[in-house]
């Protein structure tokens, strides 16, 4: 059986970032008080929005992210955005001072980099 093109190109590295990023959309959306608490403070104080609304927004735009990644369109663009956003995440949650969750957004940022670097 043969499989769409689309498909051949899939590896586990696109398949496990568009997880990531999908699980904690979706995360954000079913249980938003397991994630309150890591909001940058600037961006709520610039936010029009409520801290719960930024946060499913947030949510939303996660897992819209896991999916353009796991569709390959302008597959270099989305994992540099990939890359960007897990760099601000990496950034807040060791201002925050929680250090073994920084290692691990580090782990996923060189992920997102090594899947924009081989869709160059």
């Amino acid at each position: 059986m043969e499989l769409p093109a689309k498909l051949e190109q899939l590896d586990v590295t696109t398949v496990g970032l568009s997880l990531v990023f999908l699980l904690a959309g979706l995360s954000k959306l079913a249980v938003p008080q397991f994630w309150t608490g890591y909001e940058p403070e600037f961006v709520l104080a610039l936010s029009p929005v409520s801290a719960g609304t930024l946060l499913g927004i947030t949510g939303l735009l996660e897992a819209a992210l896991g999916i353009w990644i796991l569709t390959g369109v302008r597959k270099t663009f989305a994992s540099l955005v990939a890359v960007l956003w897990l760099t601000a995440i990496t950034l807040q949650v060791t201002q925050l001072g929680l250090y073994a969750i920084a290692i691990r957004d580090l782990g996923l940022v060189f992920l997102a980099l090594a899947i924009f670097q081989k869709s160059r």
